[in-house]
């Protein structure tokens, strides 16, 4: 009677280990299946590629639990696609490949809002972007294709507010913008060391500017709204002091001059910029009053 028991226990193992092995041939038929399904689905295929080549438009990663954690897609637009999903569904890390040849990086907070940004433009530019709990820019690094660098920083609107950038040829320069993002003050410097502050009107025209050259000399000039000069103050190396008005167009109409050694000149000038009157005040001897006519010949003098 044992002799059957232990027969049964020993036959009822067997069914069960053919049972998991039919199970485990299933399964791997039925993979089988679907690779063999996605081999043959392109006509051209041949056979030494079916069982390398798995074409489909969307992959999904899930977890044990069947939550989905990651995406790679290819788009109608031509946009290729991965992306790391969080427990919660929301988006924290794409990277994409565009349409256009840009290729892109972006991580996103818990909400799936994109914080930090790394692109590189089809024209050879690379930016990386910070961005504020909103979704809106805060600061943009930039590094254009022929090697210039650039910083700018946006308040909560998104406008830039503060821009920095050195060119190829040495240039400087620094702009602070207003809320509207017209540019109020400009800070630049030259290679050759010349440099200047500007300041500019709500239409971003520059409507004062104070330089100084690379001698030394050093520059102050007004503009009106339309961004014209109308009054400029120039100090030389050598003490020389000048202050000049300017009309509608580029000509001086009158001018203020103190010299080195201490005399003063003061001329009014036509709309050609030439001197018809002058007067003279040297540093010791009597001061000389001089009218000239509009060829320059002078039709009064005095003393």
């Amino acid at each position: 009677m044992s002799d059957s028991y232990e027969m049964l226990g020993h036959i009822e193992r067997l069914r069960r280990q053919l049972q998991r092995l039919r199970n485990m041939v299933a399964g791997l038929g039925a993979v089988l299946l679907v690779v063999l399904a996605a081999g043959f689905s392109q006509n051209d295929a041949r056979p030494s590629e079916m069982n390398r080549v798995v074409e489909a438009g969307r992959f999904v990663l899930k977890d044990n639990d069947g939550n989905i954690c990651g995406e790679w897609m290819a788009s109608a637009g031509g946009v290729s696609r991965l992306a790391l999903l969080d427990k919660k569904g929301k988006s924290r890390a794409e990277l994409a490949l565009h349409a256009d040849g840009a290729a892109s990086l972006f991580l996103n907070d818990e909400e799936g809002r994109k914080r930090l940004s790394a692109v590189v433009r089809t024209e050879g530019a690379a930016e990386i972007g910070e961005y504020d709990s909103n979704g809106k820019a805060r600061l943009l690094l930039v590094a254009n294709r022929d090697g210039t660098p650039g910083i700018a920083f946006f308040d909560s609107l998104g406008n830039s507010r503060f821009q920095a950038s050195v060119l190829t040829d040495g240039k400087m320069s620094l702009a602070l913008s207003d809320s509207g993002g017209n540019v109020r003050q400009a800070f630049f410097t030259f290679p050759n060391g010349e440099s200047g502050w500007a300041v500019a009107g709500a239409n971003s025209k520059i409507r004062a500017e104070l330089g100084m050259a690379k001698e030394d000399s050093v520059g102050l000039s007004f503009y009106d709204v339309n961004g014209q000069k109308r009054a400029a103050w120039n100090v030389s190396r050598d003490g020389r002091s000048d202050f000049g008005f300017l009309g509608k167009g580029p000509l001086m109409r009158g001018n203020w001059t103190v010299l080195p050694e201490g005399g003063v000149q003061f001329a009014i000038r036509d709309n050609r910029g030439k001197e018809r009157i002058i007067m003279d005040v040297p540093a010791e001897d009597p001061a000389k009053f001089n009218v000239r006519d509009h060829n320059g010949a002078s039709v009064f003098q005095a003393p």
